[in-house]
C-alpha cells in the first residue's frame, strides 16, 4: 500500500511496469491536495513534508492494506512527502521522506537535497524520491540490506525494530503493554495525555497527584485515538526515551475515558479542565445511528460504576483561566471529580504551544 505526496509518484509507474505487480501493490494513492493528506491521516499535519507526516502516511497505509486484505504479518505500508524544487518561493529546504510501516517495525530515511532550482534538478529530486521508495520496500522485504546511494542528496535513517509488547497492542491482542490486567487494577493513579513534549506543567500535574492520592502515578499514552491512525514504533520509541525514564509509562488500545476505565477499573484519573469537558459533553459521543445523549448517559454510568475518579487541573482556555468550578459538566460526572485550586497550581504552558515555537 503506497501513499506519496509532493514527490515520489514514479515509483508507483515502476511498480506497475514490472509484470505480476498486482501481487505487489494493493493500492497506490496521491493525496496531492492539502485537504486530501488532511483527509488520508485523518488530522492536519503542522507540516506537510516532514518525518512525521510521512510516517501518518504510512501507518494510514498500513491500516488500510490490513482492512483490504484481514493480514497483518504480510502487509507494507509506504508513505513519502517531499518538498521538491519549484518556482515558487517556499520556506525550506528541499527533502524528501520516505517512510515505511509493518506489523513489527517501523523505518524513515530523510533526504535533503542541495538546493538548486532549475527543471533537471526536479527530474532528479523526484527519480531520487522514487528510488528511495523502491529501496525501502526491498529493504523490508530482505531483498537488499544495503544503504541506498544517490547522486544528490544526503541520506539520513531511523529504525525501530518493536518489542512484542508494541506489537501486540498494534495488533489488537492486548489492550495495553501491561498485558494482562487483574481485577482490581494495579494502577490506582493515571494520568492520560500525548505528553508531545512533556513539559514543566504535566510534571507539577503528577507531583500534587501524588501528593493527594499517596500513589504512584502511571503515564498513559493510547496508541489509538478516535477516527486517527495508531502512533507508530519510532513515536513510541521517543515517548519512552523521554517520559519512560522519569515516570512509569504504559501504553494502551483505549483512546475513550470509558475504555480506560474498563482496563484500569478503581483508578484516579489526572487530567485538565479542558479534558473533563470533552468527557462531559455529548458532541464527543457522536456515532452513526446513535443518540449522543444517550451515549452519554451510558459513559457516564460505565465511568461510575467502574469507580473512577478525576482529579481535575485548572488551564487557561483562550484568555481566561478555567477550573472544575466553571466546567460545564453534567452533575453525574461533577460528582466522580475533585478539583485543584488555582492557588496551588497553575501554568500557561501546553504541548502544541510548544511546539509551534520549535
Amino acid at each position: 500500500m503506497l501513499a506519496v505526496t509532493g514527490g515520489g509518484t514514479t515509483a508507483i509507474s515502476d511498480l506497475l511496469a514490472v509484470p505480476g505487480a498486482s501481487r505487489t501493490l494493493l493500492e497506490a494513492t496521491v493525496p496531492y491536495d492539502s485537504q486530501a493528506l488532511a483527509d488520508y491521516i485523518q488530522r492536519t499535519p503542522e507540516q506537510s513534508a516532514s518525518a512525521s507526516t510521512a510516517r501518518q502516511l504510512a501507518m494510514s497505509a498500513y491500516q488500510r492494506a490490513r482492512q483490504l486484505t484481514g493480514a497483518d504479518d504480510d502487509v507494507v505500508g509506504i508513505g513519502c512527502t517531499a518538498a521538491l524544487t519549484t518556482d515558487r518561493s517556499r520556506r525550506g529546504t528541499d527533502r524528501c521522506f520516505v517512510a515505511v510501516q509493518t506489523a513489527k517495525r517501523t523505518m524513515i530515511d530523510f533526504i535533503a537535497f542541495d538546493n538548486a532550482h532549475s527543471e533537471t534538478s526536479r527530474v532528479q529530486q523526484e527519480r531520487a524520491c522514487s528510488d528511495a521508495i523502491i529501496h525501502l520496500l526491498a529493504r523490508v522485504a530482505g531483498v537488499t540490506d544495503g544503504p541506498l546511494s544517490l547522486p544528490i542528496g544526503h541520506i539520513k535513517t531511523d529504525h525501530v525494530a518493536a518489542p512484542l509488547a508494541w506489537q501486540a497492542l498494534l495488533a489488537g491482542i492486548n489492550a495495553s503493554t501491561l498485558g494482562e490486567l487483574t481485577t482490581p487494577s494495579p494502577v490506582k493513579l493515571l494520568f492520560p495525555g500525548s505528553f508531545n513534549p512533556l513539559h514543566q506543567g504535566h510534571q507539577d500535574m503528577v507531583r500534587i497527584a501524588e501528593e493527594i492520592s499517596g500513589e504512584l502515578a502511571v503515564l498513559e499514552i493510547s496508541t489509538f485515538n478516535v477516527d486517527k491512525p495508531p502512533i507508530d514504533y519510532i513515536e513510541m520509541r521517543d515517548r519512552e526515551q523521554t517520559i519512560g525514564q522519569r515516570y512509569p509509562l504504559v501504553f494502551t488500545n483505549a483512546p475513550t475515558f470509558v475504555a480506560k476505565a474498563r482496563l484500569f477499573p478503581g483508578v484516579m484519573f489526572v487530567v485538565g479542565v479542558d479534558t473533563i469537558t470533552r468527557i462531559g459533553d455529548s458532541r464527543y459521543y457522536r456515532e452513526a445511528g446513535t443518540d449522543p445523549e444517550q451515549n452519554l448517559r451510558e459513559g457516564l454510568d460505565a465511568l461510575t460504576e467502574s469507580n473512577c475518579r478525576f482529579l481535575v487541573f485548572g488551564r487557561k482556555i483562550d484568555s481566561r483561566f478555567e477550573s472544575l468550578t466553571s466546567a460545564k459538566i453534567p452533575v453525574a460526572l461533577r460528582n466522580l471529580c475533585t478539583g485543584i485550586p488555582e492557588d496551588r497550581f497553575r501554568k500557561d504552558v501546553s504541548s502544541s504551544d510548544i511546539r509551534r515555537q520549535s
